[in-house]
């Protein structure tokens, strides 16, 4: 937040251009980190390479420095996992002029709170770009979420980091992804079975540190490759790219999908 690091966001959009070409979507979340003078500056930029969203460029409570900065430039700016509430989201789209929206089923009240918020964003007529961090449970929950929702027209962020709880595979069946779609779970409720036994041993605080051990040495070794040769492996089973600037992870791909979610999955490489 307030400018502060070393910032390659427009470099790194740059290069990851140059290396998809134009089919490709490139989505940047910043993570609240620019004041709004540089917020506008960075846009304005971001246009030249067709950019779908800019997520988050503002602190979360700067409503008059939103609602400038989406006025002032044609990139989508997009806003909402840090809202919980359709009245939240009914002033992100009123005063902040938000136009993309990114609830969160996990904060933001469960299923029925996540439904009256995208019924009150098609009635302003505004997208759903669910938010969704966690690579197991959340992500099932979302599944079910964006296949079932009109206006959740874009890509599913799908978190393909290292993550304890995916690493030691709570889920029996998780859901499957196959060059950048992800199907929705069939069976009862969210459709997928908790593997109990992991869960009680990760319960123990030798476990979880152990998992997070094992999740740390996973990113090493996801660090180890080139920049260019993590990015090609992952636009060979990919057709949506996502970015992430200094402030986090690069990069993020998906694609969109029939009765499938389009995954959105971010990246290992760290910017800076």
């Amino acid at each position: 937040m307030y400018d502060d690091g070393f910032d390659q966001t427009v470099a790194t959009v740059r290069a990851i251009r140059e290396l998809v070409g134009e089919d490709f979507a490139i989505l940047v979340d910043v993570n609240n980190a620019y004041l709004p003078h540089t917020a506008l500056s960075v846009a304005r930029q971001l246009e030249d390479y067709d950019v779908w969203h800019f997520e988050e460029p503002l602190a979360e409570h700067d409503r008059d420095g939103y609602a400038a900065l989406a006025d002032a430039v044609d990139l989508p700016i997009a806003a909402g996992e840090q809202s919980y509430t359709r009245w939240q989201f009914r002033d992100l789209m009123v005063h902040d002029h938000i136009d993309i929206l990114q609830p969160d089923v996990i904060t933001c009240g469960g299923f029925s709170e996540f439904k009256k918020i995208a019924a009150l964003a098609q009635a302003f007529n505004k997208p759903i770009t669910v938010h969704n961090t966690d690579p197991t449970i959340g992500t099932a929950a979302h599944l079910h979420l964006w296949v079932s929702t009109p206006n959740c027209i874009s890509p599913q962020e799908y978190n393909i980091e290292p993550h304890a709880l995916a690493e030691h595979a709570i889920m029996r069946n998780p859901p499957e992804v196959r060059r950048g779609r992800i199907a929705t779970p069939q069976g009862p409720g969210l459709g997928i079975e908790l593997d109990e036994d992991v869960i009680s041993r990760l319960t123990t605080s030798r476990g979880f540190v152990e998992a997070k051990e094992e999740a740390a040495r996973h990113r090493l070794a996801r660090l180890g490759p080139t920049r260019a040769e993590v990015q090609t492996s992952d636009t060979d089973r990919c057709r949506t790219l996502v970015a992430f600037s200094s402030s986090s992870s690069i990069p993020k791909p998906g694609a969109l999908g029939n009765m499938t979610s389009p995954a959105c999955g971010t990246g290992g490489l760290r910017s800076k």
